[in-house]
Parts: structure tokens; sequence; C-alpha cells
């Protein structure tokens, strides 16, 4: 059957449109150029991003919307690892919700990881929470492609959230997950911040055991591989701890002279930045313990600095209040105690327990909520993926019914035109036989050559309606995996040919499939005839014919003289071969 017509300029609109999605692939290269750039410089990133939003050509706004969005998510991605601030959730949010549909599970996770930061970045802490699991949830922990830097980001950002909500337990459970998956990764660095970082909230939570086992880990390993700065770093962190112990005394001595002598958190004066300055309330702590007063006095007020932040004013104050009873002087022991009690008891400094556990209630309860209205959604997009599958099995078997009742009827129209001429034919031919019997010469030559006439027509017809049925076919039977083999057995170079029963019969089944109308053709000859023709239209030669059928060449050549006999009439057998191809390739 004939492809419609009407369908090609339906075919050449999808080919364009598709084509148009595709975009330009030099997009497509400088979104991969800054990709690479991402990690190790996002400033250079973002500033290729930029310059392409002023200087492109055609305007982004023409671009295909898979290109659009990948630039979007692209130069969120740079903007929040340069640590530029978002001010709106607009453009992210309609990229979360692309990539929703048209993305893998990793371009997915990070979509929804940014959209979290742009909230973070808003204030919004509970929507910021939210779409971080969704990232999570997006992720496919089984695949081997899986992104798990992008992972532990999410966890990270996450915990950092719970710490400003005071949701401790929330955010060690974070700090582990991110610690996990940047093991994953295979960067133990990154895995040690986060166990330090549990250690720090241990503190918080007075499990001080704890956070001492973790620490002493942790500073074991950035040892071992050379990060002599973040081990003294983290050990500022078991001053804390030991401060508070006196039986730890002799630990924290060695602790502050260890930082005193080898940290790079000291200018050239030996002083140290304003952020770091609680070092100094370690190190008068220890000479409050071992009686050194003037020392103890020297160090906690070293501890101020412009601008100092309440919890260092806390320590300071306690610091010096601490000192001034142990010299019994009432008139500062008052002035100090005034002080520590103004900033101890500083809404600013304290957290409302009732309102955290509130939080924490809500975390809780927005997180139940969430896996509930993902499994609804879940459910929805299943039922959608099952109507669309029926609706286009329906349409499949319309179509296929339409297309076999078109097809049935043109063969009915054919036949009865066939059937209109053939009558035709007899009735001239007997008018002829009246003429003739009345012997009108005239009138018999020219019915004789509208016989002629319609005696090609009929022949036309059968030749034009062979040939379409046939030529369609003979690609398909020529690419056929029983030609294949036939092929290679054919090749003398390898050996003998030797094809069994079963692959002549294999190669007459594959031929009756592929070409149905050419078999019905060639099915009136006997089997050696056959299988000659089908060889021939292989292009083998007779010889190749007679060793591959293991018979002697005149018998071959016999064949193909009755054959051309029996289709075309033709006495001869040099002329089978054309014979065939030409009702082939007519």
């Amino acid at each position: 059957m004939l492809f419609p017509r009407r369908l090609f300029p339906l075919l050449l609109l999808l080919t364009l449109l598709a084509a148009c999605q595709r975009g330009d692939p030099a997009i497509d290269a400088l979104h991969s150029t800054a990709d690479s750039l991402m990690q190790s410089r996002p400033d250079s990133a973002l500033h290729l991003l930029q310059a392409c939003d002023t200087a492109a050509a055609p305007p982004i706004g023409t671009w295909p919307r898979r290109q659009r969005m990948r630039h979007e998510l692209l130069r969120a991605k740079a903007m929040n690892k340069a640590y530029i601030n978002f001010t709106t959730d607009s453009v992210m949010k309609e990229v979360a919700g692309y990539y929703d549909s048209h993305g893998t599970p990793n371009e997915r996770m990070e979509a929804h990881y940014l959209l979290g930061c742009v909230y973070r970045d808003l204030g919004e802490a509970p929507r910021a929470i939210d779409s971080y699991l969704d990232a999570v949830n997006c992720a496919d922990t089984t695949a081997a492609d899986c992104d798990y830097r992008t992972m532990a980001s999410v966890y990270g950002q996450m915990a950092d959230i719970y710490r400003h909500q005071l949701l401790l337990s929330y955010e060690i459970e974070a700090h582990r997950k991110a610690g996990h998956y940047d093991l994953l990764d295979g960067d133990t660095l990154s895995a040690m911040y986060q166990q330090k970082k549990v250690a720090s909230v241990y503190i918080i939570q007075n499990k001080c055991d704890s956070a001492r086992l973790i620490l002493n880990t942790v500073i074991r390993f950035y040892k071992e591989m050379g990060y002599e700065q973040e081990a003294l770093l983290a050990s500022t962190m078991l001053m804390h701890i030991y401060v508070e112990r006196p039986e730890r005394t002799d630990e924290l001595k060695r602790l502050i002279e260890e930082y005193d002598s080898k940290s790079d958190d000291f200018d050239e004066n030996h002083e140290l930045h304003s952020k770091k300055r609680l070092f100094y309330r370690y190190k008068g702590k220890w000479f409050e313990n071992t009686g050194q007063l003037d020392s103890a006095e020297f160090y906690y007020r070293k501890m101020y600095y412009p601008n100092i932040l309440l919890t260092s004013q806390n320590s300071m104050f306690e610091g010096l209040l601490s000192v001034f009873k142990k010299r019994h002087q009432a008139d500062s022991i008052a002035k100090y105690a005034q002080l520590y009690c103004a900033v101890n008891d500083s809404s600013i400094a304290i957290k409302d327990g009732e309102v955290t556990a509130q939080l924490a209630a809500s975390y809780k309860y927005n997180s139940i909520q969430k896996e509930s209205s993902r499994n609804a959604e879940a459910a929805h997009r299943a039922n959608l993926r099952f109507l669309l599958s029926t609706f286009l099995l329906l349409a499949l078997i319309a179509i296929t019914i339409l297309l076999v009742h078109h097809y049935n009827r043109q063969r009915k129209l054919q036949r009865a035109k066939y059937m209109a001429t053939i009558a035709e034919r007899t009735k001239l031919r007997n008018e002829l036989d009246s003429l003739n019997a009345k012997d009108y010469d005239g009138i018999i030559a020219r019915k004789e050559k509208e016989i002629e006439y319609l005696n090609e027509t009929i022949a036309e017809h059968n030749n034009a309606y062979r040939n379409v049925m046939l030529k369609d076919k003979l690609s398909a039977f020529e690419n056929s995996e029983i030609v294949r083999i036939i092929n290679e057995k054919s090749d003398f170079r390898k050996g003998s040919p030797n094809i069994t029963n079963d692959e002549w019969r294999e190669l007459l089944s594959e031929f009756r499939k592929d070409m149905p109308a050419a078999y019905s053709l060639l099915k009136c000859l006997s089997p050696l005839q056959l299988y000659v023709c089908i060889l021939l239209l292989l292009d083998y030669d007779e010889s190749v014919i007679a060793i591959l059928r293991q018979t002697k060449p005149q018998t071959i050549n016999t064949a193909k003289k009755r054959a051309n006999e029996k289709l075309f009439n033709i006495d001869d057998s040099a002329s089978l071969a054309s014979n065939l191809k030409g009702a082939l390739t007519a």
C-alpha cells in the first residue's frame, strides 16, 4: 500500500519542530564550559553566563525551552557557589517545574536544591526545608551516576537551617547524612567537617563526652592527612570542653600552647581576628584555674572587639566576674554581675523552649504532610500514565482499522476495474467474432486495435500491482538475518559452503513473509526454480548458485530457462535475472 500523500506535510512539520527544539549546538557548548568551571571558578562561570545574557544572538527569549531552563539552572548554581544572595523565587520555581517533567533525577534534585537556596536567602526557612526534602526525594541513590556531592550539599544546608532554629536533633541527623554522602562521593575531608559539626551540636546539648570522642577522631585524621591548621581549629572545640573540667588542665595547657605557637590565625602582632578571639577565653580560663588571676583578667579583656557578639560578651563578663569574685573586689563584682546578667537575660541570646518545641512539631508535621502529598502526586501521575497509554493504544487500533479499510477498499476498486476491463474485452471479442462472420474488414481491424489496447492496459495493471507489492519489501528481505547467513557461507575463502535444509526452508519462509506478492507469482515454479529465482534476486551468479545448491551449472541453466518461460514467456535463461529485477524496480 502506498503512503498517503497528505501525511508528508505533517511529517515535515514534525521534523522541523524537532530540529527547533534541539537548539543551537554553540549554546550547549557554552553551557558545558560554564558547568566545567562551576566547582573551581564559579565567578568565572557566572561572568560567562551573564555575558551570554546580554550578547546572545538570537536573544535568550527565543531559545528553545530546554536551553533556557538549562541556562537559568546554571546561572542559579553559579550565584549560589559565588555567595550571591537570591532576591526572587519566580525563575527557579519555573526551572524546578520544568525539570520535574523533563529532567533526569540528578537535574531534578539540583533544581529543587537551588530553589531551597533561594528560599534560604529570602528568609523562608520552612519553604527552604520543603524544597530540600523535594531534592532528596528526586535523587536516585541506586544509580551509578547519582550526584552524591549535591546530596551532601542539600543535607548540609538543611543542617544550617535547623541550627538557626535550634532544632538540634534534626541538625545532627542532617550532618550525619551529609557526611555519609560525602564519603560516597570520595570527599573524606568534607565528611570529617560534618563530624566536627556534629560534635559542636553535642557541646550545645552538654554531651561533652560524645563530642570529645568525635573531635579526637577528627583531629587525628587531620594530622594524619597533613591538615595541621584544621586540626588546630578543631582543638579549640576541645578547649571549650576542658575549661570546665579541672582534671583536664594539663591537656588544656597542651592544646593552648600548640595553638598559640602553630596557628596561622594570628597576625604579625600575634593578635587574633575578632571572630577567633574566643581562644582568649580558654587561655584566660586556664590562667584562672591555675591561680594566675592577673593573666586571666588580661586575656578576658582581650576578648573585646567593636560590635562584639552577645555570646562573646557573655563569656567575657562571666570570666571577669569570676576573677573579681576570687579577688573579693565588691565594686567590680557588682559592676560585672550586672553586665553579665543583662547579657545573659537578653532576648537575642536565648530562645524560648516552647517556641522551639512548636517549631520542631511544625517541621515534623510538614514532613508528614509533604510525604502524603508526594504519595498522592505519584498516584495521580500513575493514573495519567495509564490513561495516556490507553488512549494511545485505542488511537493505534483505530488508525490500523482505518488503514486496513482503506487498503481493502482500494483493492476492491482495482479488482472491479480489472473485472470490468476483462468483461469489455470479452464483449469486444464476441463482437469481433460476429463481424468476422459478416466479413466486415474495416470494423474487424478497428476492433482488433481496441482489443490490443485493452490487452496492454490489463498487462500494465498486472505489472503495476505486482511492482507496488514487490519493490517495497525487497530491502527488508535483503537485510534479513537468514540472507546474512547465506551471504556469509557463500564466501568460499572461509571454506566450502554447507547450507542446511533448515536454512533453505528459513530462506523461503523469510521470502514469503517479506515479499508475499512476489512469492505468489513464483509459487507456480518447481522448488529448484523457485530457489534459483530467489538467489538471482540476491545477485548471485549462476556458477555460485550451482555450488550453493550442490548441483551442476547445466542443471541451474535449465531451471532458469524453464522459469523464464513460465513467468515471462521467454525461451532463454540469460534474461531471467533482468526480467525479475525489472519487475521489482519498474
